[in-house]
């Protein structure tokens, strides 16, 4: 199987040719296929490369479906790009589980999209039938369903205008796997040119996932990316460093493979090409180009393009396409907006951002205005019921027939429920108003919509929170991303890092440029400590667990290196005491000690206050074995794992990750003092009750005083 978003290897099948194998799962179909009802139906989508044509294909089936069904009347249905590729019939002896394999026609693969649907054609009377019954069903497995394709390369002439193919094909929704070649052991320069490069190909690839694996001298098959300074050399690649500049050639080890190679004479040159091709600055053409003079963007604070601003209301239609918040049949299927927001957002004493909805639904005979609904979730939680029954003046006024209606609503966005990236959903329920037997017939061409000009109103947030919190490093890069270049970002790695540990910091970069859209062209990477330059930057450490013992960055954190291993930090008294007043307890030193010597070795994520700046973060990944280290950043891929990292330690554990609060708190971000003031108080209430028990003492002694001294003079001047 050729990786993903490689060309395929020649010298393994030989003439270019590839053979691939895609489960249904791998082409981002998460669970097994459920199709319902008389017209169930699933529409896939897979693309195949532009320099490639299709030579053989096939796709296996394992399916299973009710036996309740008529053998004769009931089927599935296949078809590719609209095509029929064969009509399989659904008989009751074979509906406890079969294995299909049916050869599929080349000429129907398109060069990049393509469209796989399955389609349940289900019956179970002859007469008439309730198109919803729930006897009418068929499962498909996602991971042993798979399309087996065999592809020929095409000639690819290397040219730059065709960025940022090869290396990314926008129509293919497999795993992104891309070498990254460097001439021998990567320091700094190299390091943060590849910073950029990969945060520039995950930003593209955030739907379908990604991978870069560094090579030290040797060339991969396929494509990749290579990194040259002046001096330096790659097996085949003759190439004379000028300045910075960048080339596609092709790869000496295969002919259909093209090789990316960013040039520059020193790290700063090296540098520039990489920012320069990353960002998109200038029009690209030919074999090679130079960027001498090429100015990079900056990117002020919070200016993330997939950000939602906090300065005013954004349209959905701003953030989305807007036939995505289109629905048709029925059920027309939840319609999704997703949008990512700075995880700092502070709303207090407002519970959370605004949506203002407007959304549009069908009124007709056949549907049952009082029971028909929807329903409005986010991130999986259930925000409210909105009804579907139209207005009193469409009844009077409204056509008799089929007619829409437009309602809308204004729904709060909880705080708790707002995380760096958010699916709202929109599900419309529309219910049959007459189900009686054999009357009436199945409503088409069915739709609902989400009005584009809907808005997500956060301009009431402040940018503030309590750290360390690692749930909003592990969803959104924070706090390195607060500058979407990584502008005010220091990466802490030891001087000649392992081809693990730079794996980890490339697919950690890539993570970085899926949340915020940009190239890390900003991040400054180092092997030593200068506190004058971090006392303005938030610092990143990448490495074994030995590298905890390096310097004065670990003095405030909850786990230190002690020579042999690691250890908790033990807590001193005034942690004890701020602990009581906090709505964050300290988790106890047994607990976590037993993980921290765990028998195959720590691997985990801790977070502390910087050294340096009290309004600085530390973030460390550290593994005793620097093979654990890109596992550790992959897992933050997981929805399950991602959502088990938390607090300011996080260790993996073998089946995902095992999250406590150790450390003390503090707060970044820019709030009023007054409102600091109060929020403090209303997190804890005991302590306000003391507070305004000593505010009504202190005010009720003055004056109880004063009242007692004038009685006095009264009942003394009545006895003279």
């Amino acid at each position: 199987t050729a990786p993903a978003g490689a060309a395929p290897a020649a010298a393994a099948s030989g003439g270019g040719v590839s053979r691939e194998r895609l489960t249904l799962k791998d082409l981002r179909i998460k669970n097994a296929v459920r199709l319902q009802g008389t017209r169930g139906e699933i529409s896939i989508p897979f693309g195949v490369r532009k320099n490639q044509v299709v030579t053989d294909a096939s796709i296996t089936l394992q399916l299973a479906w009710s036996p309740a069904m008529l053998g004769d009347l009931s089927q599935l249905v296949v078809l590719v790009n609209g095509e029929v590729v064969q009509t399989v019939p659904l008989r009751p002896q074979d509906s406890g589980g079969q294995v299909l394999t049916l050869p599929i026609n080349p000429a129907l693969f398109l060069p990049g999209d393509n469209q796989l649907n399955l389609r349940l054609i289900g019956h179970y009377a002859r007469d008439c039938e309730d198109p919803f019954n729930s006897v009418l069903w068929a499962n498909v497995s996602n991971t042993r369903s798979w399309l087996d394709l065999t592809t020929q390369a095409l000639p690819n002439v290397p040219d730059l205008s065709h960025l940022p193919g090869p290396f990314f094909d926008r129509a293919l929704n497999t795993t992104l796997k891309m070498p990254f070649v460097f001439a021998g052991q990567p320091h700094k320069g190299e390091l943060e040119a590849s910073a950029a490069m990969a945060g520039w190909l995950g930003s593209m690839a955030s739907y379908r996932g990604f991978s870069f694996q560094p090579l030290f001298g040797q060339m991969p098959m396929g494509n990749a990316i290579a990194f040259l300074k002046s001096g330096q050399s790659l097996p085949g690649l003759n190439m004379t460093v000028s300045g910075p500049s960048a080339a596609v050639v092709r790869n000496p080890r295969d002919s259909y493979g093209t090789v990316l190679v960013i040039m520059g004479r020193d790290d700063g040159e090296l540098r520039l090409a990489a920012a320069a091709v990353s960002s998109g600055r200038g029009v690209f053409g030919g074999a090679r180009m130079n960027f001498d003079g090429a100015r990079v963007p900056s990117y002020p604070r919070y200016g993330a393009p997939r950000w939602i601003t906090t300065d005013h209301a954004v349209k959905l239609g701003e953030i989305m396409e807007p036939y995505a918040l289109q629905g048709m049949g029925l059920p027309p299927g939840p319609l999704t907006a997703r949008f990512r927001v700075a995880p700092d957002l502070f709303f207090w004493p407002r519970q959370g951002g605004t949506l203002n909805l407007i959304y549009r639904y069908p009124l007709a005979k056949w549907m049952d205005r009082k029971a028909s609904r929807l329903d409005i979730s986010i991130n999986s939680q259930f925000l409210k019921t909105l009804p579907l029954a139209g207005s009193w003046w469409s009844d009077w006024f409204g056509s008799k027939g089929a007619n829409s209606f437009d309602g809308s609503a204004s729904l709060t966005l909880p705080r708790y429920n707002l995380f760096g990236q958010n699916d709202l959903v929109f599900d419309y329920n529309l219910i049959l108003a007459d189900k009686q037997k054999c009357t009436g017939t199945l409503p088409d061409n069915v739709r609902v919509a989400v009005d584009p000009a809907s808005t997500i109103d956060l301009s009431h947030a402040y940018h503030a929170l309590e750290m360390p919190d690692l749930a909003t490093f592990a969803g959104a890069g924070y706090p390195f991303t607060i500058r979407p270049d990584l502008g005010e970002t220091t990466v802490l790695m030891s001087r000649n890092p392992t081809p693990a540990s730079v794996q980890a910091f490339l697919n950690l970069m890539g993570r970085f440029g899926d949340s915020t859209g940009i190239a890390p062209t900003g991040v400054t990477v180092a092997d030593g400590v200068d506190p004058d330059r971090l006392s303005s930057q938030d610092i990143l450490v990448i490495g074994s667990s030995a590298i905890a013992g390096a310097g004065q960055v670990f003095a405030n954190a909850p786990l230190h290196w002690d020579g042999h291993g690691l250890k908790v930090a033990e807590k001193s008294p005034l942690q004890y005491v701020s602990a009581l007043f906090s709505d964050r307890g300290l988790t106890n030193e047994a607990d976590v000690e037993p993980m921290i010597h765990a028998a195959r070795g720590f691997a985990g994520i801790v977070s502390f206050q910087s050294p340096y700046a009290s309004d600085r973060t530390v973030v460390a990944l550290v593994a005793d074995d620097a093979a654990d280290l890109p596992p550790l950043v992959d897992g933050m891929a997981d929805s399950k794992i991602n959502a088990q990292i938390q607090g300011d330690l996080s260790v993996a554990t073998g089946d995902g990750m095992s999250s406590f609060a150790i450390g003390s708190t503090y707060w970044v971000g820019s709030l009023p003092i007054w409102m600091k003031v109060a929020f403090w108080f209303s997190q804890r209430p005991l302590l306000m009750a003391f507070g305004t028990l000593i505010l009504a003492l202190g005010l009720t002694g003055p004056a109880y005083a004063y009242f007692r001294r004038q009685a006095r003079l009264r009942l003394g001047a009545k006895d003279e």
